[in-house]
């Protein structure tokens, strides 16, 4: 659930291992009969999904993946609608932003029978998406600024007295309002519940109002890995996966919270309705079903793999890894659905508005 749908023109410095990536992919949208342009969301996302479904596909196809980031918006499937067939063959959406495209008609069915769809965890596979990816939104501390005494909660994260320092937040809506109704003393359980009720954005926006000048935003998953590692947030809302990245980079300073209470949701692969190659595409998607394939991804990039069987070949270690597993799920808050169809504009819009009037 990495990205945005309301994400502004940033300027992310990428890593020189993905540079170096993308370097020997070459310039997405420059396809031939036996390339497929497949857009993710870069840095060591991208990496993974290289080493894990990329590699082997071609190995076993002769079909060359071009590679190119999405940042997760609606708008992004939009625009790639109206332009030349050829821009993306396959694309990693938020599944609740893939279901919205599907409605509006901008993405093709995916053809079901290719899948194990006996394999894969429930909600997994839509009309126009299949589950790629289980991701956790959660509360990270950087544990060199608390050397006496570490937060443990969201009402933590909202206590400046207590805990000095500068806070990072993802501009995704679904995650920020979970993290304010947790810190409000909502329990995990609860918070859908409470999501529904009339006052509830504007009980959201009243707490974030408490925080307001201690917050830094972050649009994409690399941006907020680069955030970590150079010290701009002391504890922030983002990306389980991206926070192991940080990690291998800083010798393992950062913790992730997760009795804490998080937010759960799924990305999902997706085939735009003006796919150059709708075969090719379906059969990539395919590929990626191999719990194999998906056990790679997790082990290099811990988001939750959507084929049951992939767990199995992971080890204890790598399983405490991800936001998927039974002993973190008690504390998830799980992306609904229902609730946030035909309602995730307008929210996002009401943050944006007040990230701007800060």
């Amino acid at each position: 659930m990495e990205g945005n749908s309301f994400m502004r023109s940033l300027n992310v410095k990428r890593s020189a291992k993905a540079l170096i990536c993308f370097a020997a992919l070459g310039s997405a949208g420059v396809a031939t009969a036996k390339d497929l342009n497949v857009a993710t969301f870069g840095g060591a996302w991208t990496e993974a999904a290289k080493a894990a479904y990329w590699d082997p596909f071609t190995s076993e196809t002769g079909t060359k993946i071009i590679g190119d980031i999405t940042d997760d918006s609606l708008g992004a499937i939009r625009a790639v609608a109206s332009t030349p067939k050829g821009k993306w063959d396959v694309v990693e959406l938020e599944m609740m932003i893939a279901n919205e495209a599907c409605s509006e008609g901008l993405l093709l069915p995916i053809d079901k029978s290719r899948l194990p769809q006996s394999d894969y965890i429930p909600s997994s596979i839509h009309e126009c998406a299949i589950a790629s990816a289980a991701v956790g939104t959660v509360l990270v501390i950087n544990t060199t600024r608390f050397p006496t005494h570490e937060p443990t909660t969201w009402q933590d994260f909202w206590d400046i007295k207590k805990f000095p320092g500068t806070r990072g937040l993802s501009r995704y809506v679904q995650s920020v309002a979970v993290a304010a109704l947790l810190a409000d003393g909502v329990r995990p359980e609860d918070v859908n519940a409470e999501l529904r009720k009339p006052d509830a954005q504007k009980r959201v926006f009243a707490k974030l109002d408490e925080i307001k000048d201690r917050v830094v935003f972050f649009s994409t998953g690399a941006e907020f890995a680069q955030g970590l590692v150079s010290g701009s947030y002391d504890m922030a809302l983002g990306w389980n996966a991206r926070i192991n990245s940080a990690n291998d980079e800083t010798g393992g300073i950062f913790k992730i919270l997760w009795s804490a209470g998080y937010n759960l949701g799924m990305n999902a692969f997706v085939i735009p309705a003006n796919t150059n190659d709708q075969a090719s595409a379906m059969d990539y998607i395919a590929s990626t079903a191999s719990p194999e394939r998906q056990a790679k991804f997790m082990e290099m990039f811990p988001y939750g793999g959507a084929n049951k069987k992939a767990y199995e070949l992971l080890t204890p270690e790598q399983r405490d890894l991800q936001p998927a597993n039974p002993a973190n799920l008690r504390y998830a808050v799980n992306d609904d659905y229902d609730f946030w169809a035909g309602r995730l504009d307008q929210w996002q819009q009401a943050l944006e508005s007040w990230i701007a009037s800060k």
